[in-house]
Order: structure tokens, then sequence, then C-alpha cells
């Protein structure tokens, strides 16, 4: 009987160990669980895809289904792993459109669940209005947002990844504002002496550059609150 390999996870890392047990193992039934309905979004991609740099939405993947069964790999959609019992090696799969819940069984069990969007966690962050810059879903309703003429002002926390946000902004022709906590952009990555030309450049598309400010909440009517104001 073949060994049963359970992957929770279509991210790049369940993707890569797939393939590579796949490729070394013939006597291996790899199967992956994917929480989402879509295998498997590239968040480091979608910059590129709000830029209209790609070919759609779709193609911003590490691979599709077909890729894997091609290799002999199975792959299960809308498939939540809720529970693990390792001593009975099993884990439970929640099916995330009808509720119910299913005992898998595996030999091995290989974990890659990868990660959920930070929400600040400040009143109105649940608000419709604000968006969060990672997965499939997001993608769309940001995307679908920069092509709508009705919104002309987009604020982005963080100047992180926020950078990238404030790129697709700028491109789509929206006045951006960036609100970070930190004295400068990128702070986790490079060092005011790189950072101020960046911010220079910024300044120079005309984008609000919002530094040492801490948001405190969200409001109904579309305003964003910090510790120095609401914009």
């Amino acid at each position: 009987m073949n060994q049963k390999v359970v992957i929770v996870g279509a991210s790049h890392p369940g993707h890569e160990a797939a393939i590579e047990l796949l490729d070394r193992y013939q006597d291996l039934d790899v199967t992956i669980y994917e929480a989402s309905d879509f295998v498997s979004f590239m968040s480091c991609g979608m910059k590129l895809f709000l830029e209209e740099k790609t070919t759609g939405q779709d193609n911003v993947r590490n691979f599709s289904p077909s890729d894997l069964e091609k290799l002999g790999g199975k792959i299960v959609n809308n498939s939540q792993a809720v529970a693990l019992n390792p001593a009975n090696k099993q884990v439970a799969i929640k099916n995330t459109q009808t509720g119910q819940t299913e005992e898998v069984n595996y030999d091995k069990l290989i974990l890659s669940p990868g990660v959920d969007p930070l929400q600040l966690p400040v009143p109105g962050a649940d608000l419709d209005y604000v968006y969060l810059m990672r997965g499939y879903s997001w993608a769309k309703k940001i995307n679908e947002a920069l092509h709508n003429d009705e919104i002309k002002n987009i604020v982005v926390v963080g100047a992180g990844n926020g950078i990238a946000a404030v790129e697709a902004g700028v491109l789509a022709g929206k006045h951006m504002t960036l609100v970070d906590a930190s004295n400068h952009i990128l702070a986790n990555y490079f060092s005011k002496d790189f950072t101020d030309v960046f911010e220079q450049e910024m300044r120079d598309k005309d984008v609000d550059l919002k530094l040492n400010t801490k948001v405190t909440g969200f409001t109904n009517d579309h305003l964003v609150q910090t510790d120095h104001g609401e914009y």
C-alpha cells in the first residue's frame, strides 16, 4: 500500500514539497488540502498585477492544479485543516462551502498553511472600505478600486509592503497618502541614507507621507484616525 502524505496549504513551500516527493518517489499518495478556492495566488506578484504588468489575475500563481495532477498528486480546494490528532495520524478537514468536517488519515503530514494579513487591532478595522493587501480575493477588490473613477484618495497604512500599494495607486492616477509609525519608510530594510532618496521620489509624485504617525481607528465616513489627525 502506498504511503499517504497530506500537505496542508498550497502555498509555495507546500507546492515545492509535493513536487519534490512526487519526483523522487513512486510509492506515495500525495494530497494537498487548500482552504481557498484558488491555487495558488502569489501575493508577492500582486503589485505587478495591480500595475497591469501580468497576463491576468489567474496567472499570478505558483502552479495550477493540473500541474500537480500530471505528476500523480491531488489537490482539494475549499478544504481547511481545523484540528490535528498526531497520535492517530489524522487531520480534521472542514469543507469551507458546506461546513462539513471529515477525518483524513495520513502517514506523513506537512504543514504549509501560509499566513493571514495583519488586521490592525483598532476600531473600524473591519469596515468594508478597509482592504488588506494579500491574497486572491483582496487583489481583485483592490484592482477594482484602482479602476473606480469615483475613488480619488487612497490611504495606505504601512511603509513596508505598502510601498507597492502606493506605486500602484500613483500609476492609477489616485492621490496617495502613506501612514507609518516609523520615522522613515522601509524602516526594517534600509537606513535613512537610502530611504531619504526614496521619500523624495515619492513626494515628487505628490504622495503625502505621514511618518511617526500611529493609526488609532477607522470611521464610517471614510476617515483614517491617527494620533496626528485624520486623513
